[in-house]
């Protein structure tokens, strides 16, 4: 008898880190596909939102498929993409990271930075775009920028892009 109750709170902890494994985001579950990048049109909706910013319907207007962008406040790039293998619909969360070549902000060098962003799941997938906007002259840094999107440790999908 005392085997069979060492048994089943065994079993019982084991399905317990099963169940917490098997919450709503598995990284290696997820697929992406892009469906366009480029260039973006600056004005109205389109990039999915960042924490605190209120929801997106729709998304960008392709202005240009290019990885060249010029280099001018306005400019509006990045990508957009489908994603399956979410485990349950309502909000899911993944991450936007762009990098860019270094520079110096208050004595640190910055070469990107990182933002949560919430997607729309219905029937474990969701389509969205993300990107970047060269909003002040503080944006403007020629070179390679990557627009990645990530899971976890994990990136789902990057496009590099050429400012000049």
């Amino acid at each position: 008898m005392r085997k069979q109750i060492v048994l089943a709170g065994a079993l019982l902890a084991i399905a317990t880190a099963a169940a917490a494994h098997h919450g709503r985001l598995q990284e290696h579950l997820l697929k992406v596909d892009v469906t366009s990048a480029g260039r973006f049109a600056a004005g109205g909706e389109g990039f999915v939102r960042t924490a605190g910013q209120a929801p997106v319907r729709g998304t960008a207007a392709l202005l240009e498929a290019t990885d060249r962008v010029p280099l001018r406040i306005g400019e509006r790039f990045g990508f957009c993409f489908e994603v399956s293998g979410f485990l349950e619909d309502g909000e899911g969360e993944l991450q936007k990271i762009v990098t860019h070549p270094a520079v110096a902000v208050g004595g640190a060098r910055v070469e990107g930075f990182v933002q949560e962003i919430a997607l729309d799941v219905t029937g474990g997938k969701a389509s969205a775009c993300i990107g970047h906007t060269l909003a002040t002259a503080q944006d403007l840094i020629p070179g390679r920028w990557t627009i990645a999107l990530g899971a976890g440790e994990t990136t789902l999908a990057e496009r590099a892009f050429i400012l000049e």
